[in-house]
């Protein structure tokens, strides 16, 4: 609420409908037995004071002595409205849901200590039509495509031409800038799609950007893709996927200098949210989103590793390992039905999947070789030579099994990934944060065991024996007898002869 000096009487009203002008019109005629008037000449530079909303800009209905200033959305209104009506400010808006109506409030507030001592008095109800009720997904949907409304003016191209400018056509627009103590470098501007009052969010195209602004792109789609299997400090199965979208932005940028005053990365961490940093976001989070959903493309590797086929009893062995959650643990022996819970993940088809996955001729393994010296390495100082497996690319293998075990116990594919999965996510991760906890030697043992199995590696040196075993090991004695062709020794027999 502005401070503004108030003479005489504070009043307001609020509806809290459908935006249909001839209703709040019968609405506020309903106060009182006068006339009110309605003309043009009364409209005042008002305007909502809820950007999240509608940023109304409308009239103020003058009713004798009293001013009703009623927004379109049924929003609270704070604006000074202006001389002609004594200074008078809305001030508040109430309205309450009766079970099939609505009912208004019209309130009047004498703010003159010397006329009321700045009582506040509720005059009559007004009550309307009830409103068309509507489902709650449509109410959210109808909330959604609400304008954003901003102070600042919508970017427009720096490109435009005359002839352009003179189309009522909206044009691709090209962001020059977002802040007034940053003068952005040209190659950090983006061109974005189409925008007017309906259209809730900006939008990007790949076509049209600048040569640095691809490269960004292109690296940060590839850094993503590969962080949401390396990478775990950020769930990538929810919404968590934007945040890493959106590191790897800013990685990417820094990767390919884009790192100074002004710059790309700069622009990335503090340009504008809504026409710089989310278009970006969004459009290279789609495309991480379309490499995620390949990680299930392996689900005959899992099915084939775990014996399942599509007959009844696979199907409900499927259901079955679901519920408990066995899939990642190994049998104690191989004719054993009992699980061996000291070592998970270390079922034969966790590895086999990872290596299908990961270390196959996949795109994902390509992008994975890259770096592969930044992804794998040892947790243990004294073993630097004994890699590991990224716990995050273990995690991201149960979750994956996990997914094409609901597929098959439902005879159904469902979208990668389904709903609940972040939470197996979480658990996998305490699993291995818990076991490297309590005993880290043999957290390594396991990871490194992981990788060997699934990369085909072979054992470094170091997994071999100490110079002396080996020369020990073998019998030198039976190594210096004499073989019966031996050369030497048939010539040293004749000699006796």
């Amino acid at each position: 609420m502005p401070n503004v000096r108030r003479s005489k009487v504070v009043q307001g009203i609020r509806y809290s409908g459908s935006p249909d002008r001839h209703k709040v019109d019968s609405a506020v005629k309903g106060v009182g037995s006068t006339e009110v008037i309605t003309t043009r000449h009364v409209r005042q530079n008002l305007h909502c004071d809820n950007r999240n909303h509608c940023g109304w800009r409308g009239d103020s209905l003058k009713h004798k002595d009293r001013t009703v200033v009623v927004g379109n959305c049924g929003c609270y209104v704070s604006e000074r409205i202006g001389q002609w009506a004594r200074e008078e400010i809305a001030e508040k808006w109430l309205a309450r849901s009766t079970r099939n109506k609505l009912t208004f409030h019209f309130i009047t507030r004498f703010v003159n200590e010397e006329e009321d001592g700045g009582e506040l008095a509720v005059y009559d109800e007004l009550e309307v039509e009830p409103a068309k009720k509507i489902s709650e997904k449509a109410a959210r949907k109808l909330h959604s495509e609400m304008p954003v409304v901003s102070s600042k003016a919508l970017p427009t191209s720096r490109a435009q031409s005359a002839s352009q400018k003179n189309n009522t056509e909206p044009g691709p627009q090209l962001q020059t800038g977002d802040s007034e103590n940053v003068n952005w470098l040209s190659r950090t501007n983006i061109v974005l799609k189409p925008h007017d009052d309906s259209t809730r969010s900006y939008r990007l195209a790949l076509k049209g950007q600048t040569a640095s602004i691809k490269a960004v792109i292109d690296l940060a789609r590839k850094t993503g893709t590969v962080d949401i299997v390396t990478d775990g400090s950020i769930c990538p199965l929810g919404k968590g996927i934007k945040r890493i979208t959106a590191n790897a932005l800013v990685k990417a940028a820094d990767a390919l200098g884009y790192t100074g005053e002004g710059d790309i990365a700069h622009r990335l961490e503090d340009g504008d949210l809504a026409s710089y940093v989310k278009p970006l976001v969004k459009y290279c989070t789609q495309r991480i989103i379309l490499e995620r959903k390949t990680l299930k493309a392996h689900s005959d590797t899992i099915l084939a590793a775990l014996e399942l086929d599509n007959s009844p009893d696979g199907i409900a062995q499927a259901d079955a390992l679901i519920k408990s959650g066995n899939y990642i643990y190994p049998r104690k022996t191989a004719q054993s039905s009992e699980y061996d819970y000291l070592n998970p993940f270390m079922h034969d088809v966790v590895a086999k999947y990872i290596s299908a996955a990961f270390f196959g001729k996949t795109k994902y393994a390509k992008m994975i070789a890259e770096k592969r010296e930044h992804i794998f390495s040892s947790s243990v100082d004294e073993r630097p030579l004994e890699l590991e497996l990224p716990k995050a690319m273990v995690v991201m293998a149960g979750c994956v099994i996990h997914a094409v075990l609901e597929d098959h116990s439902r005879q159904d594919e469902d979208k990668f990934p389904p709903a609940g999965l972040d939470r197996k996510w979480e658990g996998y991760f305490d699993i291995l944060n818990s076991a490297e906890k309590s005993n880290k030697w043999r957290f390594h043992k396991l990871m490194h065991e992981l990788y060997l199995k699934a990369s085909h590696s072979l054992a470094p040196a170091t997994h071999g024996l100490t110079t002396e075993q080996i020369v020990k090991r073998i019998p030198w004695d039976a190594f210096a007898e004499m073989l019966p062709d031996d050369p030497s020794s048939t010539h040293v027999t004749s000699d006796k002869d």
